[in-house]
């Protein structure tokens, strides 16, 4: 029996990015004990981090040259899927570490445990970090703005306006992914104009209070 938990000094790390928070600590959850690695698929990731695949590529990549994660290849699968080895914020205790006197408590399944009650919080502090309910720092937001301008700045072949940028930096990442996954399904040349950005953002924008751009 083992535990997989998140070290809470995670959300002290300055040097991550909000998408690679999120990478990082889906990989995390998602760690399996007895195999020592995680082995998520790219797609499963991008559905369940909320990204491009695009943006999933460079983010594995800034985790990996920073010593966050080493990737190799799944032996089980061909070759057709990575495997994740974690050497940051990852905390797996064995039952053997715990103490005598706690492994009565543990086995018992009517009492919540000590490493049960740490899962429950950092996965609330998980959801309050997606839910803006805890502030980011300063450089993490500059990271985060400067992603989400780039999503749509390689759709341009100049650079982009200060009235467009205006507009991308209050979408949220499910509004920008699927504006931009519509962008890259749909456009019929390598680039685009803003008025062809703008019309996908507006066509995704769960809250309306953009005007379409004709």
């Amino acid at each position: 029996m083992s535990y997989t938990l998140i070290d809470n000094e995670i959300f002290e790390d300055e040097n991550l990015t909000h998408t690679e928070f999120r990478v990082l600590s889906y990989l995390i959850r998602n760690y399996n004990s007895n195999l020592g690695y995680s082995f998520p698929t790219r797609k499963t990731m991008v559905e369940k981090c909320n990204m491009s695949k695009d943006t999933l590529n460079k983010v594995l990549n800034s985790l990996e040259e920073r010593g966050y994660i080493t990737r190799k290849t799944n032996p089980s699968k061909s070759g057709r899927n990575n495997i994740y080895y974690i050497h940051k914020y990852l905390f797996v205790p064995s039952i053997e570490e715990v103490p005598d006197e706690m492994k009565e408590i543990i086995e018992d399944k009517e009492e919540v445990s000590l490493e049960e009650k740490d899962v429950q919080e950092t996965e609330e502090l998980i959801r309050k970090f997606y839910a803006g309910e805890i502030s980011a720092p300063e450089q993490v937001k500059k990271e985060e703005l400067k992603e989400k301008l780039e999503t749509f700045q390689v759709h341009l072949n100049r650079k982009m306006s200060s009235n467009l940028k205006e507009i991308i930096k209050d979408l949220d990442w499910s509004e920008i992914v699927d504006a931009d996954m519509q962008i890259n399904i749909n456009k019929k040349e390598n680039y685009v104009t803003e008025k062809y950005i703008i019309n996908a953002i507006y066509d995704n924008k769960r809250k309306v209070n953009l005007k379409l751009v004709k």
